[in-house]
């Protein structure tokens, strides 16, 4: 999905969106210029905004994710001033359920951090119908 996912973005996504697979940034470097980066599976520029989706092959049981994967959105969110970010996770079902991290300390500023199911198709003659599905279904929920 890490691959496939930002691909089939990037093929359909109108014009005016601008979709980056993998963009890697160091993030904590030590005195013996160790680095170490992170990489977000999917940054999307669109109207001066940036939105960052990260996927999953993992099933998500429920509604809750791991608190790494969580913990790793809000990094995200933070570093790249994402004004969206969502965990992708394959699915039967479409599914996408709302959440935003809570306020830190004297701040008014809302982060939103969705839950996207994608459904895996049950036929996969027409990969192209699916990969456009892909695209509209992720850009219908940023910012939503």
């Amino acid at each position: 999905m890490e691959r496939f996912v930002p691909y089939s973005n990037k093929k359909f996504a109108p014009d005016n969106y601008i979709i980056k697979g993998q963009v890697k940034k160091a993030f904590w470097e030590s005195e013996l210029k160790t680095k170490v980066g992170m990489e977000p599976d999917i940054v999307i520029h669109h109207d001066d905004k940036t939105f960052i989706l990260d996927t999953k092959w993992k099933v998500l049981n429920g509604t809750r994710p791991a608190d790494a994967d969580i913990k790793q959105m809000y990094v995200y969110t933070k570093y790249f001033d994402s004004k969206f970010t969502a965990l992708v996770y394959p699915d039967d079902l479409i599914i996408s359920t709302k959440g935003s991290f809570l306020h830190e300390q004297n701040e008014e500023i809302v982060y939103p951090c969705s839950l996207i199911k994608l459904q895996l198709p049950l036929n996969t003659t027409n990969l192209i119908n699916w990969q456009e599905e892909i695209c509209t279904s992720l850009l219908s929920h940023i910012g939503s």
